[in-house]
């Protein structure tokens, strides 16, 4: 799970975290976020790396305090669903890689707020179902 306890085992001090624009959890072996611990050091972040875990699940909170992320990476993990809020407060977001996981559907309201959008990585998933107003300007 990652976690503040999870991140300080990794070496990473409560001071880097607050004070960090770029963070890099990539190969962790992540399977959960716990969005409360999340949210208290992300607020600077502007990029993000959670590539290559094992995440499986994107909560409607976990990206709420992260209002300067332009890039987040989220490729190669176990992703099934993502809530449709998930990304509602990204409104910096400029790329959004997803590829190389297990999503199925893409709600329609998902990127409603993303309007800066300009690159998403879809490719390489389950994808069935994309709602018809997900792209919609």
């Amino acid at each position: 799970m990652l976690n503040l306890e999870f991140l300080m085992k990794k070496g990473y001090t409560e001071k880097q975290l607050a004070e960090s624009s770029v963070l890099n959890l990539s190969f962790k072996q992540i399977e959960t976020i716990n969005e409360l611990e999340f949210n208290i050091f992300n607020v600077k972040l502007s990029k993000l790396w959670l590539s290559n875990n094992q995440i499986k699940t994107i909560d409607e909170k976990l990206f709420g305090e992260c209002i300067n992320l332009e890039e987040l990476y989220l490729d190669n993990n176990k992703l099934t669903t993502i809530d449709s809020n998930a990304f509602q407060q990204l409104k910096q977001l400029k790329v959004l890689r997803l590829n190389n996981n297990q999503i199925e559907t893409i709600d329609g309201k998902i990127f409603e707020k993303c309007s800066k959008l300009k690159w998403l990585y879809l490719d390489n998933n389950k994808l069935r179902e994309i709602n018809r107003d997900t792209f919609h300007t």
